[in-house]
């Protein structure tokens, strides 16, 4: 059974049980589920609730009823219309420069409002997705509730389904990535490389520790606003691994020990180059100033200094490292040294006094 929040007075609410809920629920908490065995018609049922709570055009028509912005409008017109005619009346001045106020306020509220109902709309569209997948959500309950599921067979499996079928929708996705590419143009925002996984070691290094994603990412520009992309994970549970066109090329080593993941970009806007990293599952934005690389880099120029940057932090380590062992070796030697002289020393002292108590015996005998 599955228990639905009401839409109440404009507010957004997925189930009655609150913020703490939906998130210990994942995505069954985005469709406002509080069961994470629902069967696919009630999972359907509960998305097409929300997709209608949401839906732009119930937003606009509950909030313009609300605060009556059609009448007052209207009243602007009217009051613009008089100014005309008669300019030096301070009533109407007033009256018109007080109701522009309000409609300028209401207008910027309603599209904030829109926004985030458009944001909810692709996450509850994106929950969707995944639980009526039968592959997805077999890859999203085990990861996000392993009591369901944890047979490394069954893991082995559900991943060859996955990877198939992401590379399928990258295939579904090039005719509209070009598009998107099209429209962005050179100022637009275009992604050069893209790679999800372990992205500190080459594939040479680690073959198969991540995976290219530039095609999935390009096709989610545009989404929200154009040459922006704005990500925020329906769900704090949700990993980048269950976006369209990914899957987590790092599962069997998870298997046997943790194992972190990150997502990184290189991008192109307004013809500079930027960089960046995020780690699996954080919310990111595209362009950001502090992505921008110095003006002289090149493509080449910035792939190599990430991969120096990771590789210079790996050595870091490994040269800390051995620096410590370096160090315990000096110290220990050093005590070990010192303990030998010193006992030497002690040992003959002992023979040179006890010499000494010896001589004059002889002497006496002689």
């Amino acid at each position: 059974s599955h228990r639905m929040a009401a839409p109440g007075d404009l507010k957004y609410a997925y189930r009655t049980g609150g913020e703490a809920d939906r998130k210990r629920l994942g995505l069954y908490g985005i469709l406002g589920l509080d069961n994470i065995y629902a069967t696919r018609d009630q999972i359907k049922h509960a998305a097409r609730k929300l997709q209608l709570m949401y839906h732009e055009d119930v937003i606009n028509r509950k909030f313009n009823d609300k605060y009556d912005i059609a009448e007052k409008e209207q009243r602007l017109r009217k009051l613009h219309l008089e100014l005309k005619t008669n300019k030096a009346d301070p009533q109407v001045i007033q009256e018109f420069s007080e109701l522009g106020m309000e409609v300028e306020r209401l207008h910027k509220e309603r599209n904030k409002l829109l926004r985030e109902a458009k944001r909810r709309w692709t996450n509850i569209i994106e929950a969707k997705e995944v639980l009526l997948d039968e592959v997805k959500r077999k890859m999203y309950d085990m990861e996000a509730f392993p009591s369901k599921q944890s047979e490394f067979k069954a893991r082995e499996e559900l991943h060859r389904m996955k990877v198939r079928q992401a590379n399928l929708e990258v295939e579904n996705m090039r005719e509209e990535v070009s598009k998107i590419m099209k429209s962005e143009s050179e100022e637009g925002l275009v992604i050069l490389e893209a790679r999800y996984g372990d992205v500190s070691h080459t594939m040479m290094e680690r073959p198969g520790c991540y995976i290219d994603v530039r095609i999935p990412i390009q096709a989610m520009v545009g989404q929200l606003e154009k040459s922006v992309l704005d990500y925020v994970p329906p769900s704090s549970r949700t990993s980048y691994a269950f976006l369209k066109g990914f899957y987590n090329p790092l599962w069997i080593e998870e298997a046997k020990h943790e194992e972190d993941r990150f997502l990184e970009i290189i991008y192109k806007y307004k013809g500079r180059l930027h960089i960046a990293e995020f780690y699996d599952g954080d919310p990111f934005v595209l362009p950001r100033k502090e992505h921008i690389c110095e003006k002289h880099e090149t493509m080449d120029d910035v792939g190599w200094r990430a991969q120096e940057t990771k590789r210079e932090r790996r050595e870091r380590t490994l040269w800390g490292i051995c620096t410590l062992a370096g160090s315990v070796a000096v110290v220990g030697a050093t005590i070990l040294i010192f303990g030998w002289g010193s006992s030497k020393k002690s040992s003959n002292s002992s023979i040179r006094r006890k010499n000494l108590i010896r001589q004059p015996a002889v002497y006496l005998t002689r």
